[in-house]
């Protein structure tokens, strides 16, 4: 059995609100554009290579994305009201490929860090921005494919979490700050995930995992996580809590509150929330979505309220955003992009009722934008 090589180094990150920068009160439409997105005048390109995954975070009134360039390169930036600015120079050059992508902030610095598996050797790597250049901070092997995801506790002492799937094995989360593999067993789920979800407790600092498998949705809790200790184990009465589903995404609230959404393939891929309330799984009206749905992504606000946003089958997949009021998911923007949207990453914040939504748009050539409430 392969196992993780541990990051080198503690990383002290934790999420922050993001700052309103921008006066909607004045748009007639207030999903507008942050900037001009100057994509164009990037030198290198700023369009995602196709099938790149997109990551994304936002502090400061700042969003930093994550991605791999049309040229191969991998690279980091923020986007901003003054347009796109990237931050150093590529991560990774091409032909030395990234197949995976993670991103966090340093809050000590408010700087970005990465994580990337690279192909062929389907190792982890840390890298952080120091100010003028990216330094690797940690590393982490093997992982497999494009399945990384990182967590940041804002409780115990600011852990960071990561979990990736990886080659002749299924599951696996280590902890930067402790340099060691999180939980007992340290590999979990039954088969290989397809997909997988990450998210850190707001009050006990504990790690939760979601992920897909080919038939079942799963969702892991490591209790005691944030005391540097922890047993993996389901939440509630079975680790797994639907069938067959896709496009996972999760997030918790002010209280540790657990939310799952994913694309339900039993009820013609339209998107499902479901809550855990420390207690028991409920769903969260019936569906939230009126047709397919794909490429979700769920987040809460200051008042713990769940808004989802997702690539929307009824509206030729054009991004739709919908907010959970009073029992019935309402809407919050059907339609906003002018095309087709994937990769999208819905970014709220415990300090606001600011969202933030980072997309590649079609009909923009696949570039990325991003839009503000």
């Amino acid at each position: 059995m392969k196992r993780i090589i541990i990051l080198t180094v503690t990383i002290s990150v934790f999420f922050t609100g993001c700052i309103e920068f921008v006066d909607n009160s004045k748009r007639s439409n207030p999903w507008d554009p942050l900037g001009a997105f100057a994509w164009t005048t990037v030198a290198s390109g700023a369009t995602p290579q196709a099938g790149s995954m997109l990551a994304a975070q936002c502090v400061g009134g700042d969003v930093y994305v994550a991605f791999k360039e049309a040229s191969g390169d991998t690279v980091c930036g923020k986007i901003n009201t003054l347009g796109w600015t990237k931050t150093g120079g590529s991560i990774l050059i091409w032909p030395t490929e990234s197949i995976g992508i993670a991103l966090a902030i340093n809050t000590t610095s408010s700087r970005p860090v990465v994580l990337y598996s690279v192909n062929p050797l389907l190792e982890g790597f840390v890298r952080e921005y120091d100010g003028s250049s990216w330094q690797t901070s940690g590393n982490f092997a093997p992982c497999h494919n494009d399945k990384i995801r990182v967590a940041v506790s804002p409780v115990s002492n600011k852990k960071a979490y990561v979990t990736c799937r990886f080659t002749g094995v299924t599951l696996k989360v280590t902890r930067t700050n402790s340099q060691s593999d999180l939980g007992s067993p340290a590999i979990f789920a039954e088969s290989t995930p397809t997909d997988i979800a990450i998210v850190a407790g707001t009050v006990t600092g504990d790690a939760y995992v979601a992920y897909t498998l080919p038939s079942a949705v799963g969702v892991q809790r490591c209790a005691g996580s944030g005391d540097n200790t922890g047993t993996w184990g389901a939440l509630g009465a079975s680790t797994n809590i639907a069938g067959a589903a896709a496009y996972i995404s999760m997030a918790v609230d002010s209280a540790e509150n657990i939310y799952v959404a994913y694309q339900d393939q039993s009820q013609g891929n339209k998107a499902v929330v479901r809550k855990f309330n420390g207690t028991s799984w409920s769903t969260l009206g019936t569906t939230a979505s009126e047709g397919a749905a794909a490429w979700i992504s769920i987040a809460v606000d200051k008042d713990n309220v769940p808004h989802l946003a997702f690539s929307d089958g009824t509206r030729d997949n054009k991004l739709t955003v919908v907010r959970y009021d009073n029992g019935i998911w309402a809407k919050y923007g059907y339609g906003i992009s002018s095309s087709a949207a994937t990769e999208i990453i819905l970014l709220g914040s415990r300090t606001s009722t600011t969202f933030y939504v980072a997309f590649c748009d079609a009909s923009a050539g696949g570039k990325i934008t991003v839009l503000k409430k």
